[in-house]
């Protein structure tokens, strides 16, 4: 096991878990689970993985278990540094937000104001589940069906069951802007012409909509995605190591990246990530749903940063009442996912009990989900298996990060496995006021 405590990880350390109302005694599950996820004599172990938790704006826990690099089974350090993938979505939603704090767009205006004539609804077409032919387009995408992934685009993965029929035009145009090492407008131009999979509005469906936000972002900043979160965010919030492209030093603590295959072992293929350059100056395409890498210390600043809902360390970079906004569930008669998720997603997201915010999943229900967390807790997660969640009422957050693709969900289900134990931490009564780092 290797104990990070006292590691620089932008926060002040408690001087003891229990001043914040942890108990030590129940972290110690913690580094059993970790232990257990990385013993390499069980059929579904982890390469590497580290955990994190914070209360009222101190950490309580960092320790991670397993190798950086496999291959050279150099240790996992503090710094060590992480493809994010989806958890890479929520800095471009709050940059669009940052936007409209600006006077510069609404969450109602239709996103074609920004994106050109191509994505009026006239232009546009729908091809819906088990339908032989695209439909007109009745519905203009608007700004908050992009935050929401309510605006019927698609990602373009063909394991889902039942299948979209969408997917398939997404997958050709993925390939395409892999193959041109294409730039975020000119993959998103390319985006128009696609079908969608739903009316906009009226179904949900995880899809490449923050990459379509990140445009517009462009559009309105005359700055790429990358300069505005640079500017914006990584810079004001000290994220050092958070970005798209990573120099040689830093690439060097880019960890290795697994994937899963059906009997549950792991194949390293940091190889061929490598020989498609990805996260280096080469890459031109920032896709900000997918694209950025991070560490344990920067994404616990950007933790902090909501928690304190828009500021940290006494720089607002995000209205507190715009932040609010944004972690509560956006989706339309304030339906969960599962009453709206297209069929090749229910099965994947559709717990009751879960909305959908501008740039997070917002837990509603608790009981009506079975899943730890008070109402009002906010969430996303990684490809590579990354979890971070954040809880107002306890004034908790945590972060789990590995980095293994197509992990099995049903044997290994990371998130509520990792949420059980953190909640069973928790030895108080939360009362007073959040802490305001």
């Amino acid at each position: 096991m290797h104990d990070f405590t006292g590691a620089d990880v932008g926060l002040p350390w408690a001087e003891r878990p229990e001043t914040v109302g942890v108990s030590s005694a129940a972290l110690e599950r913690l580094s059993h689970f970790l232990e257990h996820t990385v013993d390499k004599s069980i059929g579904h172990s982890f390469p590497m993985a580290g955990a994190l938790i914070a209360r009222r704006g101190k950490v309580v826990y960092y320790k991670g278990k397993g190798d950086a690099r496999t291959e050279e089974g150099t240790p996992l350090q503090s710094d060590s540094i992480f493809r994010i993938y989806s958890m890479s979505k929520p800095f471009t939603s709050l940059a669009l937000l940052m936007l409209l704090e600006e006077g510069r767009l609404t969450l109602e205006q239709p996103a074609h104001l920004y994106l050109g004539p191509r994505w009026e609804k006239k232009n546009l077409r729908v091809l819906e589940a088990d339908a032989k032919e695209t439909v007109p387009c009745t519905n203009d995408i608007t700004i908050r069906d992009l935050l929401t992934h309510t605006a019927g685009l698609s990602y373009g993965f063909f394991d889902k069951s039942p299948p979209n029929p969408v997917d398939a035009y997404y997958a050709k145009s993925n390939a395409a802007a892999a193959k041109k090492n294409e730039t975020l407008a000119e993959m998103v131009d390319r985006f128009a012409d696609l079908p969608l999979c739903h009316q906009p509005g009226e179904a949900w469906n995880y899809s490449h909509a923050v990459e379509v936000q990140a445009r517009v972002v462009e559009v309105i900043s005359s700055k790429t995605i990358g300069e505005f979160l640079r500017e914006r965010f990584f810079e004001p919030l000290d994220m050092r190591d958070t970005a798209f492209t990573l120099d040689e030093e830093k690439y060097r603590r880019l960890v290795s990246l697994h994937v899963e295959k059906p009997d549950t072992s792991k194949k390293d293929v940091t190889r061929s990530h490598i020989r498609q350059g990805n996260h280096t100056p080469s890459m031109r395409l920032e896709a900000a749903g997918q694209g950025l890498v991070s560490t344990f210390r920067d994404y616990a600043r950007f933790c902090q940063f909501c928690m304190n809902e828009g500021e940290l360390d006494g720089r607002r970079l995000l209205g507190r009442k715009t932040f609010q906004l944004a972690v509560r569930n956006h989706l339309p008669e304030n339906r969960d996912i599962s009453q709206l998720a297209v069929p090749s997603y229910a099965k994947e997201y559709a717990t009751r009990g879960i909305g959908f915010g501008l740039g997070f999943a917002v837990h509603m229900d608790p009981a009506l989900s079975g899943l730890q967390g008070s109402a009002g807790q906010y969430y996303w997660a990684g490809a590579a298996s990354t979890e971070f969640f954040c809880d107002p009422e306890e004034d908790l957050f945590a972060m789990f990060f590995t980095q293994v693709l197509n992990r099995d969900e049903i044997k290994m289900p990371l998130r509520t496995l990792f949420a059980n134990i953190v909640y069973g931490t928790l030895v108080d009564r939360q009362s007073g006021p959040r802490s305001s780092l």
